[in-house]
């Protein structure tokens, strides 16, 4: 008996005690509750009463008996409460707001850690030829990696082989250059990567550049929990009287649909798309009346959540002429980056350059003004041998079904300086732009654009640069997509461009188009048709028709299997003809040896069936391959950090082979491989024919056990049986009323699901 019930009944004399069923806004809670009247004939109860009735628990408290704490429940402002001492129950009528309030999730993280990669490699080549009047030409891209718990690690070469142009046939120039190399680490539970060698600097959101760089960096990424939403999700309060089930609708699509106990409740990070919308919140209680709350949102893609970090950090030097030399590396550099979400409303940014000859900082922030849209405003200094600069930027940006719409203008000073100008590239004194894009329904949608760039005298520009368009983009329902373009830029080289473009699906990956335009150049026409390559093996091709301004056709035949793709083309352009041939693919190393595949630009996995060949696998129900003569197969395209559903086809499966399940989930690190193995068992049967000593067959439903087994199995008609798990030597014994029997039979594996065995001679045995 718990200590307060004692010490009530010690103060009988001044107070009542009673034992009562409990109902709660017309619903019983199935439990009986110990509550307490004082002298003015208020009711008490405990806490654990009112906690499990889901009330909050008020200030308002009695401690004067030992060991507990009672509540009254005159302390709930409209409360109400009915005793009926005859039937022994309590009645409490509560409104809504003071029950404890619920959290509903809106959106679920989808996040998977990947396992430590096993120690592998992989090496990538993209090999293309072309052969024209000037002679004969070789590229190759080539890429290797190796990969394993400690990071991943790549580089990559590009070779070049060019022929001289006539008369000199023979002459050849040969080229081989480094492209970059990168060791990376990634630390998905922090949502960062530590990266040693080539990259890429990071930048302001709203105003800066960035480089190629070669050194250290270390910085935010997303990308290592794929189901993360980086920008604000909205939530919806409410609450409700009765038990009920809620469903919540964005923009008129169910996204969420649960039980929901009586009292407030807040559904957060409602799963929602950029741009604006609609949430819709139907709450319908048990006796089917309902509630239906609208809220209507705006969410950038540029704004952070409130308390999320997205930052970078870089220290080296930068990469000059990438593509042309290996180790062309210029001045120093320190970069750092820092955005933070410090509300959902508000994301604010600070981006600092230090270089030998140049510094920049600049702060700058993005702000949700209420639904209607986002601003951004950005202020920079920099400091370099042409004097001090200052940058200023102020945009908004409002996306949405109907009318979306953009503006920004930046205006620098003449001395100001960024990282990623090339050597006497000077900013403009005022960049602006605009653009807008409407639906019309049926009608398609329209979209306008207009970009202007402005600089001083001097600058090495001859005059202001400007370019407008407009785009009409409409779906014509049993015939395809219209297009329509018109163009115009000026500045130091105007044009008007107008153009005409129809596509249409023709289904199996085959889709045509034609296009009309027209220039200052003049008029031209082209005709295309090209058919995609599949997930796995088969065909693709394109076909093209140009004519105006320039005749001629090309076409291209491409073939991809598990181990490469390989594709044939030529083209005629006027009078120049030009063939091509092109060869791509994979090698990957791991512990299960060596493997050919297509091009390992993404993560992978070895899959292991057994020793099962020729079964067929597939990646999110799309076939990639079938497995070798040892029962492996490479899955290449996987998505790092994500769930990539493989399955295998049962039907490709010997009759007697057990499977403990046909699905797997992959989840790799970036660039790395893993290991799949599904686990099949060969049941090793056979049907025995037995027969007695007499000759005659094998009582049926006579028991027969393999010695050793607690498995047992029934004798069906003429003394046969079906026997698993055999053994190459087996002694089996078999009884039935009446008698029994013991037999040696020998097993020899084969191709054949259900060989058949015997007759054996059962010899009699004592029970």
């Amino acid at each position: 008996m718990p200590a307060w019930i004692a010490a009530l009944a010690l103060t009988a004399s001044a107070a009542d005690e009673l034992w009562l069923a409990v109902a709660v806004n017309g619903q019983l809670t199935g439990t009986t509750a110990l509550v307490r009247y004082d002298h003015a004939r208020e009711l008490w109860v405990s806490e654990d009463e009112l906690k499990a009735w889901r009330l909050t628990v008020p200030s308002k408290a009695d401690k004067s008996i030992p060991g507990t704490t009672l509540y009254p429940l005159s302390a709930y402002p409209g409360l109400k409460y009915r005793v009926d001492e005859s039937a022994q129950t309590l009645t409490v009528d509560a409104p809504a707001k003071l029950f404890e309030s619920v959290e509903l999730a809106g959106r679920t993280s989808t996040y998977t850690s990947a396992p430590p990669a096993p120690p592998g490699g992989f090496f990538n080549y993209d090999l293309v030829g072309a052969h024209d009047r000037n002679g004969t030409g070789a590229n190759a891209l080539l890429e290797a990696g190796a990969f394993g718990p400690f990071g991943t690690a790549v580089t990559r070469f590009l070779e070049r082989k060019t022929a001289a142009p006539l008369p000199a046939e023979s002459a050849t120039t040969a080229q081989s250059v480094r492209l970059d190399t990168t060791w990376t680490l990634d630390r998905p539970a922090s949502l960062a990567s530590f990266r040693v060698g080539d990259s890429i600097t990071g930048a302001s959101r709203w105003w800066g550049g960035a480089v190629r760089f070669g050194g250290v960096q270390w910085g935010s990424n997303f990308a290592t929990q794929p189901g993360l939403v980086t920008m604000p999700l909205p939530s919806v309060h409410g609450e409700s009287a009765l038990p009920s089930t809620l469903e919540l609708y964005v923009n008129n699509a169910l996204r969420v649909r649960q039980d929901l106990p009586e009292g407030p409740f807040t559904v957060r990070d409602v799963p929602i798309v950029s741009g604006d919308g609609q949430i819709r919140v139907v709450v319908r209680d048990l006796l089917g009346r309902e509630q239906v709350i609208t809220q209507s949102y705006y969410a950038s893609p540029r704004l952070l959540r409130a308390g999320l970090h997205d930052y970078s950090i870089e220290a080296g030097a930068v990469r000059e002429n990438f593509g042309l030399t290996s180790f062309d590396y210029g001045r120093p550099l320190l970069i750092g980056t820092e955005r933070y979400g410090f509300t959902d409303r508000f994301t604010g940014e600070i981006h600092a350059e230090l270089l030998e000859d140049q510094q920049t900082v600049g702060i700058a922030g993005g702000w949700r003004v209420r639904e209607l849209g986002a601003m951004s405003a950005a202020v920079a200094t920099s400091r370099s041998e042409t004097g001090t600069g200052g940058l200023v930027s102020l945009g908004f940006e409002r996306t949405a079904a109907r009318f979306s719409v953009g503006v920004n203008a930046e205006y620098a000073t003449e001395p100001f300086a960024r990282i990623g100008l090339v050597e006497g590239e000077r900013v403009p004194r005022l960049k602006t732009q605009l653009f807008a894009n409407v639906s019309l329904g049926k009608l398609g949608s329209l979209s306008l654009l207009t970009a202007r760039q402005q600089f001083r005298p001097g600058e090495g520009v001859e005059g202001d640069t400007q370019l407008t368009s407009v785009r009409h983009s409409i779906e014509i329902r049993n015939f395809g997509y219209v297009n329509l373009t018109a163009l115009r830029t000026s500045g130091l080289n105007s044009d008007t461009y107008f153009g005409v473009s129809v596509s249409r699906s023709l289904g199996n990956r085959t889709s045509g188009s034609v296009s009309l335009a027209s220039d200052n150049g003049g008029i031209s026409a082209y005709a295309q048709m090209q058919k995609g390559l599949p997930a796995g093996t088969g065909l693709g091709y394109r076909v093209r028709a140009l004519s105006g301004v320039t005749d001629g056709a090309e076409g291209e035949v491409a073939y991809q299997n598990d181990v490469g793709t390989y594709s044939l083309g030529a083209r005629q352009v006027g009078k120049v003809t030009q063939t091509t041939a092109s060869l791509s693919g994979g090698v990957a190393v791991m512990g299960a040896g060596l493997f050919a595949s297509r091009a390992l630009d993404r993560s992978f996995a070895i899959a292991r069936v057994g020793d099962q060949p020729d079964v067929r696998v597939y990646r999110d129900n799309q076939l990639v391959g079938r497995t070798n003569a040892e029962g492996y197969v490479i899955l290449p395209g996987l998505r790092a950090y994500e769930d990539n559903q493989i399955r295998i086809e049962q039907a490709d499966l010997p009759l007697d082979v057990a499977i403990e399940s046909l699905k797997m989930k992959a989840v790799p690190a970036f660039r790395s491989g893993m290991l799949l193995d599904f686990p099949i068992e060969r049941s090793r049967g056979a049907l025995l024919t037995v027969l007695l000593e007499n000759g005659e067959p094998l009582p049926s439903l006579a028991i027969v056990t393999l010695e050793g087994q607690s498995e047992s199995f029934p004798t069906g008609m003429r003394g046969e049986v079906y026997i698993s798990h055999l053994a190459d030597q087996n002694r089996l014994r078999a009884t039935w009323p009446g008698g029994s029997c013991e037999f040696d039979a020998a097993y020899t594996p084969s191709s054949d699901p259900l060989p058949r065995l015997g007759p054996f001679e059962c010899r009699a045995t004592a029970h």
